[in-house]
């Protein structure tokens, strides 16, 4: 009888451990639409003071896919955006591609400015342009995945003055979550993107620095809100350079996906 009741647990047992491994993970992936017939106005907000609390606007950028072709391999997406602001109007466009049924954005990086926005008058050196993973929602919840490997880079102040640094880039998927924006309730993906530099000046080593980016997805609509932190880029107050915190946040889509 306890021959057959210890049998008995040791299958129950195994029988649970199965069940545990096959489990599968959560699946937090959305879908990016690939379309032009539709438009996404965001609300643009900067701030200077380097606090995260302090937001002024900028004006409103209104994106869509103007067109396709292919590049480096890949059928690169032409992301217009349209800055409308009380300055005047400014256009700039960004490449996107696509994997795994349009749930992984890949983004085509000239330079490492196109990545993490203006770097001061620093004359950067050292980046390989191409193609990097961006947005991937099909990621593992929690685990990181590569965006930019670690890379050397060279920063050029003046003629003598040179910074070497080592740049790297990854991303997070933190999982789902449910978030107002603009009055709208949207449930999205969240990721993490983390930017880190760390440098050195001659033998001196400078402060490591680091940028992270907050993305909230919606499926078939794409990013519905976007959160950069600021860093500083130098040892202040003989030479630095910080980027500003700045946010977008999605007010309408006009037109509907294909």
């Amino acid at each position: 009888m306890r021959a057959k009741l210890l049998v008995g647990l040791l299958s129950l047992a195994f029988l649970a451990s199965c069940g545990d491994a096959a489990k599968p993970s959560e699946d937090a992936s959305i879908k990016f639409p690939t379309s032009s017939t539709f438009t996404l106005r965001y609300a643009d907000f900067l701030d200077t003071t380097g606090t995260g609390r302090n937001y002024d606007s900028i004006g409103v950028v209104e994106e869509r896919i103007v067109g396709s072709r292919q590049v480096a391999g890949r059928t690169a997406f032409l992301h217009e955006n349209r800055l409308v602001a009380s300055g005047g109007t400014s256009i700039d466009t960004t490449l996107h591609a696509y994997e795994n049924g349009n749930r992984d954005q890949w983004i085509y990086l000239a330079g490492i400015e196109d990545l993490v926005g203006n770097l001061g008058n620093f004359n950067l050196q050292g980046f390989s342009p191409g193609w990097y993973p961006y947005l991937k929602t099909s990621a593992e919840i929690g685990r990181n995945y590569a965006i930019l490997a670690p890379t050397q880079l060279t920063l050029r102040l003046t003629d003598t003055l040179v910074i070497n640094a080592t740049v790297r880039a990854v991303g997070n998927v933190r999982g789902k979550e449910t978030i107002t924006v603009q009055g709208r309730r949207y449930e999205t993906t969240k990721l993490v993107l983390t930017f880190s530099l760390s440098a050195r000046l001659g033998g001196i080593a400078l402060p490591d620095a680091e940028i992270l980016q907050h993305v909230w997805c919606a499926n078939n609509i794409g990013v519905v809100k976007f959160e950069t932190t600021s860093a500083t880029i130098g040892i202040p107050p003989f030479f630095a350079f910080r980027t500003p915190n700045s946010k977008q946040e999605l007010i309408n889509v006009v037109g509907t996906p294909n």
